[in-house]
């Protein structure tokens, strides 16, 4: 993955990758067959989102579309600490970073309240 990026410029490799994004019918069928759980199906979304946030940013040039996708990124955080006790605030900055560019001050309040056990 990391020689495929190299080759391809910015726009051209978020092209590429927000072709991949989950298969939403495929992820549901696993999940009501307990092929996979949701805490796992949260953080695959969390991932679509982070790319498109960047597509949104880089591409279309869709400053609130970016934002939207940001604060989603944010609450998906919120949810998997809350819900799953997710170690998400170990992980770096990328998170916070999003919940912070997502410009929504409630978010932004309760992002700064979350903490892990």
């Amino acid at each position: 993955m990391h020689d495929l990026r190299k080759n391809l410029s910015r726009e051209d490799w978020l092209v590429k990758r927000c072709g991949n994004l989950i298969d939403e019918s495929r992820f549901i069928e696993n999940l009501q067959k307990g092929n996979t759980d949701k805490q796992t199906y949260f953080t695959a979304k969390w991932y679509d989102h982070e790319c498109l946030s960047l597509k949104s940013l880089y591409i279309e040039n869709a400053l609130q579309a970016t934002k939207q996708h940001f604060y989603t990124c944010g609450r998906l955080d919120e949810h998997l600490i809350n819900q799953y006790d997710s170690r998400i605030l170990e992980y770096g900055i990328s998170n916070i970073s999003y919940a912070l560019l997502s410009d929504h001050e409630d978010l932004i309040c309760r992002y700064a309240e979350l903490s892990h056990s």
